[in-house]
This record gives C-alpha cells, structure tokens and sequence, in this order.
C-alpha cells in the first residue's frame, strides 16, 4: 500500500438524536420563544479527525434550524476544516487504478456519552470547482458515508470508542501520461529487436551482442520508472509490461545462442531463421492482445462500477435534496442573525 497525503476541505454538520437518556445531546432543543445562547454551555462533541496529519484552519459556528421529518428545532454546530489527510493506496492497477479519499471522524468521548449515527436527511456533496490535481486525476461526483463501529475482536474494551463516521470519495488515475512516456518507449524497444533479424546467420554472434545491449537498455528503463514508485511488494501492472518485455529479450538472446550451431550451415540457418523470426513475432502479439485484454477488463470493472455509483448519486441528488429552509446563525458572542438558505463560514 502506498501512503498518500493530500489535502483538502470539509465541512460537517454535527448532530444526533436522543436515543437514550444517560448519553448527552449534540442537538440541543429550543423553546420556540427567542433565548440567548452561549456556546460554551453546549455540549462538546470533542470529534477528531482520525487520518489528518496536520489541520491548517478551522471554523466552527452554529446555526438554528427545523428538523424535517417532525418539525422540531435544533441547535446545529458547524466545523469547517481545511487540512492534510493520510490515505493508503492500492496499486494493483497502476496507472489505470481508482483510489479512495477518505475522511475519518471519530470523538474523544466513548460509546456511553456518544453516539455518531449518519445524516439520513441531507446528502453529502463535493465541491469539484476546488479540485486543483484535475491534470493527474479524474475524481468522481459520488460521495458515500458509512458508520464503522468498533471491532469486536479487538483487544480494546468495547464502549471505549464510539466508532468511525467515514466520508469517502473516488478518483481515477489519468493514463495517457504512463502510456507516452512508458508503455510507448518499452514498446519501441521490443519493436526495434526485430532489427536484429537483418543480420546475416553467419553473424549470430553481433545479433546476440545487440540483444544484450537493448536488455540492458530495458533494465536501465525499468530501474528508472520503478524510481518513480514507492517499494511495494507486489507488481502493478506497468510493472508487469515491462518485465514481459525484458523476458522477450531474454528469450531472443538465448534463442540466438542456441541456433549459433548451424551458422556454417547457410541453407539450414535461413530456415531456421525465418521460424524464429514467425515464432518471436507470434509472442509479441500475443502478450500484448493477451496484456491488453486483461488490462482493459480487469481496470475497467472498478471503474464502470465507480460511474454506475455516479450514476445512482446523482439521481438521488436530484430527487432527495431537502427544501432549503431558514436558518438563524448563533456567532461566539451569542448574538442571533438571520440568514436564508445555507450558511457560509465567516471565520
């Protein structure tokens, strides 16, 4: 898995309903009459960002608006944060994979004074104007949240955490970068190793010295592209194309060594010549028909899986979206102000 760190901006709406009476409210009701409220008499979720490595400016304010589903009114607090998150990434499908990008909220507090429960009214959105890496990557419109409670096999006493509330979001690597300045060089090597053939039989032994040449010209590339990645464990499948590629030359040398024999033969040589020449073409198409093939189907899964969600997120964007209501901001001091439709951060 590789370490990624990437940045970005998130806002939450932090709320939950009674369930039981010994757990405190995060939603703090309101008598319909007007009151001053003080922020520090709330109570404090105290939520975390579990994979931030470091949070460059936050914003927290509140807001008063009407539950949907019965008409009640609530005390909302908003944290916007700008920050540095860690993600682990897979790489099976260098340079065509899709990566996760996720945020993880948990709270200090544990199981007995808090409960994070999913947003079941309003959905999670992404702001595509602000994605700056649209060069590199392809992100896609869905968002998907899920509760991940705590682990009952873990050694940690249950109750102690109050689980995970994850918003993850996909992207999807751009590959015409990879296929100009990688996959089109190696293919021009195994391209160029046909070139060898207009030698003469008789002159196995420079066929064999020019082979070694291009291997070694294959291996220099290859350290040089596996700079460009962190040291995995497993290969991606650009790794996989060119270690074919260097297996090809490999088999040419050897095949050149082994016909070395009937190089006086001159009658003998042109026909083996022209089997090795039809056999090593047939090995090249194949590789790459048979590369191309799983390459394409097996990226592609993920990827059409990915658009299908797009598909579902934005349909119900479309139809699940609440009515804007009115909201009535609560700033530090304690003062009230009204303000239409949602609330921008002012800090």
């Amino acid at each position: 898995m590789l370490n990624l760190r990437f940045q970005d901006q998130t806002s939450l709406d932090i709320g939950r309903k009674e369930d039981r009476p010994n757990i405190k409210r995060l939603f703090i009701m309101l008598s319909p009459i007007r009151i001053i409220y003080h922020p520090d008499t709330i109570y404090d979720p105290r939520l975390v960002l579990n994979n931030a490595e470091s949070i460059k400016k936050e914003c927290v304010w509140y807001s008063r608006e009407i539950d949907p589903q019965n008409d009640t009114p609530w005390v909302v607090m908003h944290w916007r944060v700008r920050a540095i998150f860690f993600e682990n990434m897979e790489l099976h499908d260098f340079p065509r994979d899709v990566q996760d990008i996720s945020v993880y909220v948990t709270s200090e507090w544990g199981a007995a004074d808090i409960e994070l429960i999913l947003d079941d009214v309003r959905m999670s959105t992404l702001d595509m104007a602000n994605f700056r890496d649209s060069q590199e990557w392809f992100l896609f419109r869905h968002v998907e949240v899920e509760k991940i409670p705590e682990d009952p096999n873990s050694t940690v006493k249950l109750g102690y955490t109050a689980g995970f509330i994850v918003a993850r979001c996909r992207v999807q690597r751009r590959i015409k970068y990879y296929v100009l300045n990688h996959v089109s060089i190696m293919l021009c090597l195994l391209v160029l190793s046909f070139s060898f053939f207009t030698f003469d039989p008789v002159w196995n032994l420079y066929r064999i010295g020019n082979a070694m040449t291009l291997l070694l010209v294959a291996v220099t590339f290859k350290l040089s592209v596996a700079g460009t990645l962190p040291p995995i464990s497993y290969l991606t499948y650009l790794d996989k194309y060119i270690m074919g590629g260097m297996i090809y030359l490999i088999m040419l040398c050897v095949t050149f060594a082994l016909i070395s024999p009937w190089k006086d033969i001159p009658d003998k040589a042109e026909v083996i010549d022209r089997y090795v020449i039809r056999s090593m073409g047939a090995i090249l198409i194949t590789f790459h028909s048979m590369y191309a093939l799983q390459f394409y189907i097996h990226t592609n899964k993920k990827i059409n899986q990915m658009k299908r969600k797009d598909h579902i997120y934005l349909e119900q964007l479309a139809e699940g979206v609440p009515k804007r209501t009115k909201r009535i901001r609560i700033d530090n001091g304690g003062s009230e102000h009204d303000s239409d439709g949602l609330l921008e951060s002012r800090c």
